[in-house]
């Protein structure tokens, strides 16, 4: 599971605490236009807070072609949360659409700041809540709402994405084809 689009981060005071912390302890980091912060298949145990830049979360479907499953900008967080924490290896490919600065600190130093042990089980609380509710919201979108209604979301929460990705990737994101896009924005332009 990916962390991007989590918007509730910021809703929840609990996980503004954990990136507050992330700012706190975390390592300043680089990644280059086109630089793997994650590649599916490897071992990948760190969490990032954007500072600044963006990232595309995408998988290669069965026919070797890009599938993107989510993106991160300014001030969310990018991970592969959930493998290491069964010892497995990422399973999505994370990687920066633009230059961009984060703050890297490894998941157990996090986990420390974010597990609760009682009578010697390990609860994770919110911050697996929150994964699981934005997992399900995506899920749900791409099920309820129109390709168009999907773009339109991703408008209003990242205004200036078309500066910022490729409408292949854009178009991938929401599930139609590039020239599909090209319509719903001729549409949109027309209203």
């Amino acid at each position: 599971m990916t962390m991007a689009d989590l918007n509730l981060l910021h809703k929840n005071k609990e996980l503004s605490h954990l990136i507050a912390f992330i700012k706190k302890k975390g390592e300043r980091r680089v990644i280059h236009k086109k630089e793997f912060f994650i590649r599916a298949g490897v071992y990948h145990d760190e969490i990032a807070y954007v500072l600044r830049g963006g990232f595309k979360f995408f998988i290669q479907d069965y026919r070797g072609k890009e599938q993107i499953m989510s993106f991160s900008f300014d001030h969310e967080l990018v991970a592969c949360y959930l493998p290491p924490r069964v010892g497995s290896v990422a399973l999505v490919n994370v990687q920066a659409l633009e230059d961009s600065t984060i703050l890297v600190i490894p998941l157990d130093k996090l986990l420390q700041k974010i597990q609760i042990v009682v009578a010697d089980t390990v609860y994770i609380h919110s911050f697996v809540e929150s994964l699981s509710f934005d997992l399900l919201q995506k899920n749900l979108s791409f099920r309820r709402d129109s390709p168009e209604q999907r773009y339109l979301d991703l408008l209003q929460r990242v205004p200036d994405i078309l500066n910022r990705v490729s409408i292949k990737d854009i178009a991938s994101y929401v599930g139609v084809t590039p020239e599909t896009l090209s319509r719903i924005r001729s549409r949109r332009a027309q209203k």
